[in-house]
């Protein structure tokens, strides 16, 4: 992923295990690149006793600490698209899911998901049917700045459009994807739109 506001690139990768009711992650890494002088590396190692973070160059982990028990049950960026993708935490009262508790190796939050509405949507080639219509909230919880953590509160409300889309080597034989996303900011509307979906076809057992 690229920035181009920020000048920087960050490549990450998690590996886990992930079922129709659970996913357990094992290991998330990501490199944050900005020009020559800025590289970083962060590794988060996850067990059954929480997560543990390796981090080149490392930062200082105890000035703004995430607790054990905020990092219980809590799983890395990467798994947590994966958790809302698997719609593991979604059920008929809440499509979209509820929460994704995610640590990134030094903060700790949540992006909670509520219900509005289904409503349909055509999107020509890409999608053409009914889509839940979810708001997100981004909460923090640990690991930032107190001033930080203050000016939470005023984060814009984000909007989405979900859609169910069959597969059948899903882990509940769909996926929840997201159609589009958007946010009402001081300066106008914030959106993102998906462009192209493929389904990977179920894998065949020799």
């Amino acid at each position: 992923m690229e920035s181009h506001f920020w000048q920087a690139s960050i490549h990450a990768s998690a590996n886990g295990h992930v079922s129709p009711q659970t996913l357990t992650p094992a290991q998330y890494d990501s490199h944050f690149q900005r020009g020559e002088a800025k590289n970083e590396s962060v590794r988060v190692s996850f067990d059954g006793n929480g997560a543990e973070t390796f981090a080149d160059p490392p930062y200082d982990m105890t000035k703004y600490p995430v607790t054990a028990a905020e990092k219980h049950e809590a799983v890395d960026p990467m798994s947590a698209v994966t958790l809302v993708l698997a719609g593991i935490r979604a059920d008929h009262a809440n499509p979209c899911g509820t929460v994704a508790p995610v640590f990134d190796g030094r903060r700790r939050y949540n992006i909670e998901f509520a219900f509005v509405k289904d409503e349909p949507v055509t999107l020509g080639r890409l999608y053409n049917g009914p889509a839940h219509l979810c708001r997100l909230r981004y909460r923090q919880i640990a690991g930032f700045k107190p001033k930080i953590l203050k000016e939470g509160a005023a984060f814009p409300p984000i909007f989405a459009e979900f859609a169910d889309i069959p597969a059948a080597g899903a882990p509940n034989g769909h996926y929840v994807v997201v159609l589009k996303l958007w946010a009402h900011v001081d300066w106008g509307t914030v959106t993102a739109q998906l462009t192209e979906l493929r389904v990977p076809p179920p894998e065949t057992k020799g």
